[in-house]
């Protein structure tokens, strides 16, 4: 198969300083190469592009979905921490917890999983899978 890996993902988004705080409180690194109209947030050989609203409310940029809005990307990531640390880190960020733990099959295996929505609305997912550190 020649399909290896998923490159990046894209969505529009309503606060680029919004978004690009709460990624990074989470380890994503942070990508302006090419602002103003594309952003990104990083975590190793992966991205999340997100297009400002200069870009996607452009009705000549058809690039994307043509139904995307901020708020419609759902996102799982894995977290090697320990479960209190991530539950610790959602306190201190106000964040709600919109489901878990609960169980889920992840790409990788069985985990434990938590949801919570990012500044624009798109669910966030982080999965801990009980063989890592």
């Amino acid at each position: 198969m020649a399909v290896t890996a998923i490159d990046h993902v894209a969505v529009p988004i309503r606060n680029v300083a919004a978004m690009r705080a709460f990624y990074e409180t989470f380890g994503f690194g942070w990508d302006a190469t090419s602002a103003p109209h594309l952003y990104a947030v990083t975590l190793a050989k992966q991205k999340i592009n997100f297009h400002d609203p200069s870009l996607w409310q452009n009705p000549k940029f058809t690039l994307r979905g043509p139904t995307a809005t901020p708020g419609c990307g759902d996102f799982c990531f894995s977290w090697n921490g320990k479960f209190e640390e991530l539950q610790q880190l959602l306190h201190e960020l106000n964040l709600t917890v919109i489901e878990g733990p609960v169980e889920r099959v992840g790409g990788a295996a069985v985990g434990t999983s938590v949801y919570v929505r990012d500044p624009d609305g798109n669910l966030v997912e982080f999965i801990l899978y009980e063989d890592e550190p």
